[in-house]
């Protein structure tokens, strides 16, 4: 072992594994909606008796909450299998199954369908967020509203999504990628070797500007969250990167 990962393993988390399952936080159907109210107030007026695409669904708590709390559809989409499998199990045990869908890929027969398309904690994660974003515009209709909200971006203080075993910030910029992928082998039983194969694009704050600014949409909501709630920081240019800690965005087409 490096003494670069000899440190880094020194400032991360007990290796027992009780200790790593205490600090996951499992999520449910009763808050898998509660970080989009909170960051966008007028959403669960948005939703009711609305048609919404789930993009990104994983397990489906969201896409079951959404009918719950009056969505009028939801049709949930992943490109993980196994997860859909209990997204669909979640839907039937939670008596939802009559308006929630769960599918791989979109179908075309939703071009120009929802009234309102969300991205929730995945714009982060996609490979090619360009087309991605340019797939949900398509799924939405003429007077919908595309919600993407993610975090953390890249460059804030657990933008490398190892919160599960790093207990310092900005493990990605005081490590090489090398170092953090062979330390966190010792808590995670997988092949990754890199940053890219745990699925992470390194979306900061200007990528996503930049992302938005070109889609040819326009932004009606826009909430900048930084670490502790101090949220002035967003203001500063360098220092917004690294204190910005989740983004909610809200976007209708241009008229």
């Amino acid at each position: 072992m490096r003494i670069s990962e000899k440190l880094l393993l020194f400032l991360s988390r007990n290796l027992r594994t009780d200790q790593i399952a205490k600090e996951q936080r499992w999520i449910s159907t009763s808050d898998a909606l509660r970080l989009l109210s909170e960051s966008y107030p007028q959403f669960l007026h948005v939703i009711r008796d609305k048609r919404i695409l789930d993009f990104g669904c994983g397990l489906g708590f969201q896409s079951v909450a959404l009918a719950q709390k009056g969505a009028s559809f939801v049709l949930g989409v992943d490109i993980n299998e196994k997860a859909l499998g209990k997204a669909r199990s979640l839907s039937r045990q939670m008596g939802v199954d009559a308006k929630v869908k769960f599918e791989k890929d979109l179908p075309i027969i939703y071009r120009d369908y929802f009234d309102v398309v969300i991205s929730q904690n995945s714009f982060e994660h996609f490979e090619e967020p360009v087309k991605i974003l340019e797939l949900m515009k398509l799924a939405l209709n003429q007077n919908g509203k595309l919600i993407v909200s993610f975090g953390p971006p890249w460059f804030s203080p657990y933008g490398v999504h190892m919160f599960f075993f790093v207990k310092i910030p900005w493990v990605n910029i005081l490590f090489s990628e090398k170092t953090v992928v062979n330390v966190r082998h010792l808590y995670k039983n997988d092949t990754a070797m890199s940053y890219k194969e745990l699925g992470l694009n390194k979306m900061t704050i200007s990528k996503f500007e930049s992302i938005i600014a070109d889609s040819n949409m326009e932004i009606e909501y826009l909430k900048y969250h930084c670490v502790k709630h101090v949220d002035f920081l967003a203001k500063i240019p360098k220092l917004r990167e690294l204190f910005i800690n989740h983004v909610t965005c809200v976007m209708v087409r241009k008229k």
